[in-house]
């Protein structure tokens, strides 16, 4: 069975670069830069792909944040 990590690092407070880390192989894979914004319940999440078009194709994926917060340094 292959294990996937996500591994998230925040660029700045609305922001997050996403990678896939892969357990087994060690390798990791840069999925990209997504904006982070606050939905209509005021839960922080973000999403992948084309919301407008993506959701229809099923190519979009949507992640809440519920734990993550952006930590000023």
């Amino acid at each position: 069975t292959q294990y996937i990590q996500m591994q998230l690092k925040w660029l700045d407070a609305n922001h997050v670069r996403v990678w896939w880390y892969y357990v087994k192989s060690g390798a990791r894979e840069l999925r990209g830069d997504f904006r982070v914004y606050t939905n209509k319940s005021g839960h922080r999440c973000f999403h992948t792909g084309d919301q407008s078009k993506d959701f229809i194709t099923g190519k979009m994926s949507l992640y809440f944040l519920k734990h993550f917060k952006k930590k000023n340094s």
